[in-house]
């Protein structure tokens, strides 16, 4: 510090400390309190100075590797946890009686992770983004206990509120962090690494439905173990600096600080309307629809497309989109069933709210599995007949919702032609050194 006079140490400053020291790459925008003396800041600005001029970016090291793996096992948890879910959902719920309750099994994740996403900057920015994440984590092992344990649909309801949490916190944080500790310029190629980790857990979709074939409720031990372990994992080798924001404040300063009628007002428009909007009604499109091999390159191209808008784009219109769909698929299942199903389930001896519930176990797996709860369906050419008007029944539900997608995919693509090119933001600037 023998470059400041000793005059003009100890006389007392105000205001921004990199305005006060001369330090222009100091932009934490931190502001000096009163009776703090030159000296103090020229102190605290030494540091950060011989900390910017010694180490520009976080080196390879094993802490650094693990924190990055860490990050990838809780990417794999935002994605995966869902995907787990999303084609037993129908067996779910024939498991717990709770047919009615179908769309909620899907929605009520999706309503906490849009209900969470607008306060998980604020919190990050106050507590600080490894609090933030280890607490999604915890979040995520709970949540699979309950919905692992649960003997009703409330139960599973709960565990699934509880893990949209953790998910949307998940979401905003775990590719936010892992871009904050390495050159802008390396942005794309370490997010690439990030989401490889996902690669094992591609198809878990179709490990959900092996697992289920045995038992539905091992998912919740595989999702919540591999959170424990990303837990475990960042909490010993993620070690970021302290919070600017939180330097010196307790936690009820901190508190103080976050908008709770704001807060409060959002949360409740926002669930009483997405609530609202599901609260009313509880397949190859493609060049030849009876043949599934027209359908694999659209579907593979598509889905590329989806991967990169869907961390972004989640939250709120993820529910209205499910809802939407959801909706319309049911007020199709409803029509085409009086077409095509109807007549077969009446010859097969089966009427009113059987017709219902024999539709909607069709949608849980092969009928195969569950004909003995229908005694009616006593020889195998009418279990044939069933099996075959659902498949038509439900056949023709699927095109009307893929030419709505192709609608909003198309307003998508017309709105990406205006974005803006941001290669002269990718420089070698780290935002944090660990």
């Amino acid at each position: 510090m023998s470059y400041y006079p000793t005059a003009i140490l100890k006389s007392p400053v105000r205001g921004n400390l990199a305005t006060c020291l001369d330090l222009p790459f100091l932009k934490t925008g931190i502001e000096l309190e009163d009776g703090v003396t030159k000296q103090e800041a020229a102190s605290v600005g030494q540091t950060i100075k011989e900390t910017a001029t010694t180490r520009t970016i976080n080196e390879l090291t094993f802490s650094f590797f693990m924190t990055m793996l860490g990050f990838s096992m809780t990417f794999v948890i935002e994605e995966a946890a869902p995907l787990f879910l999303i084609t037993i959902f129908t067996i779910i719920a024939f498991d717990l009686d709770a047919a009615g309750y179908t769309i909620w099994i899907l929605v009520s994740q999706l309503i906490a992770i849009a209900a969470i996403a607008p306060f998980v900057g604020t919190l990050s920015d106050l507590f600080g983004r490894k609090t933030i994440v280890l607490v999604s984590l915890r979040l995520s092992v709970l949540g699979m206990i309950v919905i692992g344990t649960t003997p009703n649909i409330a139960g599973l309801l709960a565990g699934q509120v509880i893990s949209g949490f953790s998910i949307g916190i998940q979401l905003l944080t775990s590719i936010a962090a892992v871009t904050k500790l390495v050159p802008t310029s390396r942005l794309r190629v370490t997010i690439g690494y990030i989401v490889c980790g996902f690669i094992p857990f591609a198809p878990a979709s179709l490990y959900g439905q092996y697992i289920a074939s045995h038992n539905w409720r091992y998912i919740t031990v595989l999702i919540g173990g591999w959170a424990a372990v990303a837990f475990v994992v960042l909490t010993i080798f993620y070690r970021p600096p302290p919070v600017s924001n939180a330097v010196g404040l307790t936690n009820r300063e901190l508190l103080a600080r976050i908008d709770y009628l704001g807060s409060f007002l959002l949360i409740v428009g926002l669930v009483l309307f997405l609530t609202g909007l599901n609260w009313g009604l509880g397949c190859m499109a493609a060049v030849d629809p009876k043949k599934i091999n027209t359908v694999w390159a659209h579907l593979i191209i598509g889905l590329i497309g989806v991967g990169g808008v869907l961390l972004p784009s989640q939250g709120i219109f993820s529910v209205i989109g499910v809802s939407m769909f959801h909706n319309i698929f049911i007020q199709q299942v409803t029509k085409n069933a009086y077409t095509y199903f109807a007549v077969p389930a009446v010859q097969a001896g089966i009427y009113d709210t059987e017709v219902e519930a024999l539709v909607s176990t069709l949608g849980a797996g092969p009928l195969s599995h569950y004909v003995r709860l229908f005694p009616q369906i006593d020889t195998p050419e009418k279990q044939a007949s069933i099996v075959l008007a659902g498949h038509e029944t439900y056949k023709h539900c699927f095109p009307i919702l893929y030419y709505i997608s192709i609608a909003f995919g198309g307003a998508a693509v017309i709105a990406s032609l205006f974005l803006k090119d941001l290669e002269k933001y990718m420089n070698d600037n780290v935002a944090v050194m660990l």
